[in-house]
């Protein structure tokens, strides 16, 4: 029944028209504006995405356009691979379009919701906790030639363990001086429901410990995916975004991790 209704959603989406970002002309070259645009949660002003009212009210995003502005400037203009992990509708993917303008995408979401189309977006459909989805895509890296990414963003899952498994299958993929970017992976520390590992260390304690390049014990990762990440990752950067929480804290972190 599972495989009928993913049947049946993917047929749909197939046949449903969407907005051609070869043809939509921009004139933002800044990524806030462009955050602010297409209505990502990335951007520091915009539209509810959660409401389901017809008339729906603005909410403060992470404000991460400074973030990404800064560690992606030295490869703004040049013909690289970005591969992005829960995109959702493709806001996100559509206002990186028109910041890279030499980029080529793969874009992947467990949800048939994507609405843009390009020559140089691919859209991908995948549940990354389930192996043979990521066999699956694997295939579908080599049929479009495109085995290694200089930027690869992780804005699926918030849960912790989905996290840390993510980091560990795809950053192999990263090119060398490539970026692994983590959006909200402090989140299983402010929401209980997030932290599927009850005594694990937290993203953030696992980031520190590699970077003080200590090993540590693990129920998710073993020694030697430990010590691979020691040996391979030259350095780490955390910021803390401006969203905040109903009590007021400020639940907004994004990590980016560098490959030698």
């Amino acid at each position: 029944m599972h495989w009928i209704i993913k049947k049946y959603k993917e047929t749909i989406f197939n046949v449903k028209k969407k907005i051609n970002l070869d043809k939509k002309k921009l004139k933002y070259n800044n990524l806030e504006n462009l955050f602010n645009y297409f209505g990502t949660d990335k951007g520091s002003k915009v539209l509810d995405p959660y409401s389901r009212l017809k008339t729906r009210s603005y909410i403060k995003g992470h404000n991460f356009a400074k973030f990404y502005e800064k560690n992606l400037k030295k490869i703004k203009n040049k013909k690289i691979n970005v591969l992005e992990l829960g995109v959702w509708k493709g806001a996100s993917t559509a206002s990186f379009f028109y910041y890279l303008p030499n980029a080529n995408f793969i874009s992947i979401d467990r949800n048939f919701k994507f609405i843009f189309s390009s020559k140089r977006i691919n859209f991908f459909f995948c549940d990354t906790t389930i192996n043979d989805n990521l066999k699956k895509l694997t295939e579908f890296f080599i049929k479009k030639n495109v085995t290694s990414f200089d930027v690869i963003i992780d804005d699926g899952s918030h849960i912790l363990s989905d996290i840390l498994k993510n980091f560990i299958f795809f950053f192999k993929f990263l090119k060398s001086k490539g970026i692994y970017i983590i959006e909200d992976y402090k989140h299983p520390n402010y929401f209980s429901h997030l932290n599927d590992a009850k005594h694990h260390f937290f993203v953030d304690k696992v980031l520190h410990l590699i970077k003080k390049k200590k090993l540590f014990k693990s129920t998710i990762l073993n020694q030697k995916q430990i010590k691979y990440f020691i040996r391979n990752i030259e350095k780490i950067f955390t910021y803390k975004g401006s969203c905040k929480s109903k009590d007021g804290n400020n639940i907004s972190d994004i990590a980016f991790i560098y490959k030698k």
